[in-house]
This record gives structure tokens, sequence and C-alpha cells, in this order.
């Protein structure tokens, strides 16, 4: 009896070993998934962002040209306009060709650890300085309806220079984690082995400093992105309000009057 119990468990013992013995791929694509996807799917991202490129990089570039060519539109509202440009162009040459390799090829990660760190440093930080200067740009467009006097004083153009090197500050310091703590790394060791699966390298946040990022993560989704979106649908809705009880006109012009205010509006929502 003892015996035949030690021949069963001796069976289960290698059958669970054969059958957790797995090849280099099947280890990839249990850990990392799929490393291409279909071509359907990759022929409409294609479109879609090589679109996004082209018309981003025309337009963008023509709004930086324009802007600083012409002093007569060296304003304050226009230099939030050249920020957002800037951050774009930054986002379309370093951090969306990258992007769209990924989707050629999931992994393994062929471009090296500096252009791995500066993808997603560059990502974080025109994110965080788009966010911050969209904010910025709301408050001033809320002075401008609903305290104009206020916005005569503080509106000049040095003043929207300093606070958008402010941001552009702020947003720099604050993406610093993710060019401290990505690199690119082995994420898959093969069976009973301390040995990586060379096709397994990816450029992400290593486990021992996931814990760390987490809590940054935490810090950021408050900071750039859930304070903003209150910021601006606070000054939005102040906005559409000042706009609804603004003071009536004669009788003769009040229709139409009326229909551009509720275009506004409209457009606001």
């Amino acid at each position: 009896m003892e015996s035949s119990l030690e021949n069963v468990t001796s069976s289960i013992i290698n059958v669970t070993t054969v059958n957790v013995t797995l090849s280099d791929k099947e280890l990839l694509d249990l850990r990392l998934g799929d490393r291409h996807m279909s071509m359907v799917a990759l022929v409409v991202l294609n479109v879609i962002y090589i679109a996004i490129f082209v018309s981003g990089m025309l337009g963008n570039i023509c709004t930086c040209v324009v802007i600083a060519r012409n002093r007569s539109m060296h304003t304050a509202t226009n230099y939030y306009l050249f920020s957002l440009a800037i951050a774009d162009l930054l986002t379309l040459l370093l951090a969306l060709p990258p992007e769209l390799y990924t989707y050629w090829e999931a992994y393994p990660w062929r471009l090296g650890q500096v252009f791995c760190i500066i993808k997603s440093y560059i990502q974080e930080l025109t994110s965080y300085a788009s966010v911050l200067t969209i904010a910025a740009f709301t408050i001033e467009r809320y002075l401008a309806i609903c305290h104009p006097m206020t916005l005569q004083v503080l509106n000049h153009p040095t003043r929207a220079i300093k606070l958008l090197i402010i941001q552009w500050i702020a947003a720099v310091i604050s993406a610093f984690p993710y060019a401290l703590y990505t690199r690119t790394f082995y994420f898959v060791y093969r069976n009973e082995s301390s040995d990586p699966i060379p096709d397994s390298l990816i450029c992400n946040v290593p486990n021992e400093h996931r814990e760390t990022m987490t809590y940054f993560f935490q810090i950021s989704t408050f900071v750039f992105f859930v304070y903003p979106m209150s910021v601006i649908l606070i000054m939005y809705i102040l906005i559409g309000m000042k706009l609804r009880k603004s003071n009536p006109v004669p009788h003769d012009r009040n229709n139409a009057v009326v229909q551009a205010r509720k275009s506004v509006i409209k457009m606001l929502g």
C-alpha cells in the first residue's frame, strides 16, 4: 500500500513538472501577451497615428511661427497657445513614434535604455505642462468674462511668460521620477533558471521601484488631473452662469444676441 502511494505521488510530481515546463515563446505569451497585433488593427492604428503626426506637426509648427513672427500676436492668450504647441511638438517627435513602434512589436524593446528614459520622461513632462497651461488659460478666460477690470490690471504678456516658465519648471521637476526609475529590464526568466529570456526586454518601472512609483502616481493623478479638472470645470460653469445673467439688450437686438449667447454656452459645454 505504501509503495503504491509512493508510485502515485511520483507520477503526480512528474506530470506537474512536465506541465509547468514551458518553452520561451509560451512563457512570453503567458507573461507579456501577444507580441504582434492583428493586421487590421495595425493598419487602422498606423493610419490614425500618421494622420495625428502629420496634422499635429504642421498645425503646431504653423502656430509657433505665426505667433513668433507677428508682434501684434504677442499677447498673454497667444503665449499660452505657444506653450501648448511646444508641448505637442515634443510629444509628437519623442513620444509618439516609439508608441507606434510598440504596436508593430510589443516586445522586446529595441531602442535602448537612453531612449526608453527619454520617452517616459517626455510623455509625463509634456502632459503636466499641457494640463497646467490649459488650467491657466481657463482661469484667464474666466477673468476676461467675469472680472474684466481685474484682468486689465493683470493681463500683461510678461506676467504670462513668467507664469509659463514657472509651470514648465514645475512640470520638469514633477516628471523627474519617471526618468529616475524607468529602465529597460528582462521581465521573464526561464523555468527553474535564473537566465532571462532575451526577447522579454521591456521599457518600464522595475518591480523594486513599483511601490514608490505607485505613491507618486497617486499624487500626480490628483495634482495634474483631479485638481486641474475641477478648476477648469468650475471656471466654465461660472462663465456659463455669467453669460446667462448678463444684462438685457434692446428688444430689436434681443433675439440675435440671445441666440449668440446660447451658441457660446453650447460651445462651453
